[in-house]
């Protein structure tokens, strides 16, 4: 069920409109960090107003609050789960928030269409898709009823409420099934779209970095004053505060320790394991009695009886080759004799290893016990690790020593401060020994605004504190913090003059992308018409590069990087008669001009192989256009926003 959902898992459009479920049921609940979903004196009678209306029907404050909040809780998840710990700035929380919003009126449209199509769902399509969840899979991958209720009890969710979703995903998966039904590819069409996919380019471009070319660009007064004028609904603050802080870095310190000889060399003796060149290596023989791991007890001991009888065999004078292909369950190795070649520890199960490795060359194990049954083992050669020599790893050592060695010296100095900071204020201090103050911004809690790698550490750390206390010691990932709370203040809208500084930080950024773009449509402009590419770029103050041939369907650009749908589009239609796209690039503050230098036809000698995987991707992007394009000609005149609620959410 809901494939057309899943074969389009790389549709932004169709795929957030799938995981829908998902973050709505095990995104996780409780009290969120929006004020449409707070309670604390009572419901907000905001949270029922209309964030949208489609034709008609309200997508309330409180549903797409949750969903937002939930979306972000979900992209955390996985930005962990990839990268491990990541700051919340790096998630482009307007561009989810859109999403997010898109997702609900594209949801509330075709359920709108499900109706008016007619279109039924019987429970046994619900029970079926259900059972197909894997949250509600026990450990042999059946559908537990008892796993079931259980989670949707701890999410506060009823069976009922939960199929009633399920039901109006399936209805839409049905209405998109009947849109995208008609949408065909035929052989000269996927053809001369293989041929378009495999053509190869060449690029000459030039690159700008706004934030280098324009870093003297700043806003002016005017335009602070005219932004938070048009913005003001974005300075409804919640409790914000102030602090001053020290910082103690590490790097400073290193530059004064020393690391002797003697050190160095019992570093290395004591940690040989992180300078292994060529890791140990065994080869073993084994003979498998199997058993399978949900066996009783009857079956486990007779299986152990046989494994013990073949031990003694071998103990007897038997050659274990000859027992291997005699008796042993593995059909991988018993043809060998049992030899399972020579592999580096850590290739087998842990039980196998513990026990093979334990074993001189030459001996037998007892029979040892697997998930897959009984293994009797016999190492046939061991071949040691082989190291890196210490004077090819000494400068590594020396600056991991002396790193050690900064930082025990950084938390010294920094509790020391501490103690005096206590006794007689931060700012003397720091006086006394020459440290500098730094006073941060007007911040959020988490809120990322210190420009420090720690600064939502801090600013989350300092809504624990009260106005004036002084911290422990924070440690940050290199270096040390002591903060101080200085002001803080209740929720309240920003005055200019308290959202002077935030709104130019913040501001002068966007001006440099908006100039760097305004400048490059010129310079494309000029190409169109003829000017040097190389001319242009003298005049950007930068240099024509090559990116070397590609494939035009290729999802990776050389010295450009990955090519996201905006740059595929302005590349996919180039030639030699059209050698200048319809547009700039621009991904973060870089922006990019370019041209066709040279192509090459596609090499249709694999068309026969591939046209099946080709023309699948073609009919898949043939039917996301003609969903997209069903859903906005849905939405022309049917869709309100209401941008003041919109603005308000967080």
């Amino acid at each position: 069920m809901l494939s057309w959902f899943r074969k389009h898992a790389k549709s932004n459009a169709v795929k957030a409109l799938y995981v829908l479920l998902a973050i709505t049921f095990f995104g996780g609940f409780g009290i969120l960090g929006n004020k449409y979903l707070r309670s604390e004196r009572g419901e907000s009678s905001e949270a029922e107003d209309a964030v949208a209306v489609v034709d008609g029907e309200k997508i309330s404050a409180r549903e797409f609050a949750k969903s937002y909040e939930q979306a972000k809780k979900s992209w955390m998840a996985r930005m962990e789960k990839m990268y491990g710990r990541v700051p919340e700035d790096m998630l482009d929380s307007e561009a989810l928030k859109k999403e997010v919003l898109d997702n609900l009126i594209n949801r509330t449209l075709l359920m709108q269409e499900a109706k008016k199509m007619g279109v039924k769902i019987s429970q046994t399509e619900v029970d079926k898709e259900i059972s197909e969840i894997p949250y509600f899979r026990d450990q042999a991958g059946k559908f537990s009823e008892t796993q079931y209720r259980s989670i949707l009890d701890q999410l506060g969710v009823t069976p009922e409420e939960f199929e009633q979703e399920v039901s109006g995903q399936l209805k839409i998966n049905r209405v998109v099934n009947l849109i995208v039904a008609p949408v065909q590819v035929d052989e000269a069409e996927l053809k001369a779209y293989y041929e378009q996919m495999k053509d190869e380019i060449n690029l000459s471009y030039f690159m700008v970095d706004a934030a280098e070319r324009y870093k003297n660009l700043e806003p002016s007064k005017a335009e602070i004053e005219e932004y938070y004028q048009t913005h003001l609904a974005d300075f409804d603050w919640p409790e914000m505060r102030k602090l001053n802080y020290l910082r103690f870095q590490v790097a400073d310190f290193e530059k004064s320790v020393q690391v002797s000889e003697a050190e160095l060399k019992e570093f290395y003796e004591q940690g040989r394991e992180r300078y292994i060149k060529e890791p140990e290596k065994a080869r073993f023989r084994h003979i498998l009695v199997k058993l399978d791991a949900k066996a009783g007890e009857a079956d486990s001991e007779k299986a152990r009886q046989k494994a013990q009888n073949i031990y003694q065999e071998l103990k007897s004078g038997s050659d274990f080759a000859e027992l291997a292909k005699k008796f042993s369950d593995d059909p991988g190795s018993a043809a060998e004799g049992g030899d399972l070649g020579e592999h580096p520890r850590g290739s087998f199960i842990p039980e196998f290893e513990e026990a093979g490795y334990a074993l001189k060359v030459g001996e037998i194990s007892q029979p040892v016990r697997s998930q897959f049954g009984f293994h009797i083992i016999k190492l046939e050669s061991l071949t040691p690790a082989e190291y890196e020599p210490l004077a090819k790893v000494r400068d590594e050592i020396k600056k991991d020593l002396a790193r050690t060695k900064a930082l025990g010296a950084a938390k010294e100095k920094a509790e020391q401060v501490q103690k005096d900071c206590l006794k007689m204020g931060m700012e003397k201090a720091a006086a006394k020994y020459g440290l500098k103050v730094v006073t941060s911004d007007w911040f959020k809690k988490r809120e990322n605004t210190l420009e420090l790698p720690e600064s939502m550490d801090l600013t989350e750390q300092a809504f624990y504190m009260k106005a004036g206390e002084i911290s422990e010691v924070i440690s940050g990932l290199d270096d040390f913090y002591i903060i101080e709370v200085t002001e803080i203040k209740d929720p309240h809208q920003a005055s200019l003059e308290e959202a002077y500084t935030r709104i130019k930080r913040n501001l002068k950024p966007e001006l440099q992308n908006q100039k760097a773009r305004e400048d490059a449509r010129k310079w494309l402009a000029e190409l169109k018409k003829g000017a040097s590419l190389n001319e242009l770029a003298a005049r950007a103050g930068a240099k024509v590069k090559e990116t070397g041939f590609f494939a035009k369907g290729s999802r990776m650009v050389p010295e450009i990087g990955l090519a996201s749908e905006d740059l595929f589009k302005l590349i996919f239609n180039l030639n030699m008669q059209n050698p200048v796209p319809e547009d700039i690039y621009s991904s973060g503050s870089k922006v990019y001009v370019f041209k066709l230098k040279a192509e090459k036809p596609a090499d249709m000698s694999d068309y026969a192989k591939d046209k099946d995987e080709i023309g699948q991707q073609l009919l898949e992007k043939k039917q996301q256009e003609a969903f997209d394009k069903f859903v906005e000609d849905k939405k022309q005149g049917k869709v309100t926003i209401n941008q003041e609620i919109y603005k308000k959410i967080e």
